[in-house]
């Protein structure tokens, strides 16, 4: 139908418009932020292949970068 249509060149739009409001507010909340460039940090596969931060490691690091700043 063409109401079906009307609404399918909108989904890739859409889709983006979701991942750009998350990242505005991951960006924008400094826990959030710090959260992010953490997991950016220590994604590189040649320094740590295996390693993966639970929430548990993420909100103890956290912790403990709020004692510093």
């Amino acid at each position: 139908s063409s109401a079906e249509d009307d609404h399918t060149p909108l989904e890739p739009q859409t889709e983006r418009f979701k991942l750009l409001s998350e990242a505005y507010s991951t960006l924008s909340n400094p826990k959030k932020r710090y959260l992010y460039d953490i997991q950016r940090e220590f994604s590189d596969e040649t320094q740590f292949p295996d390693y993966k931060f639970s929430d548990k490691d993420l909100e103890t690091l956290y912790s403990y970068y709020e004692l510093f700043v």
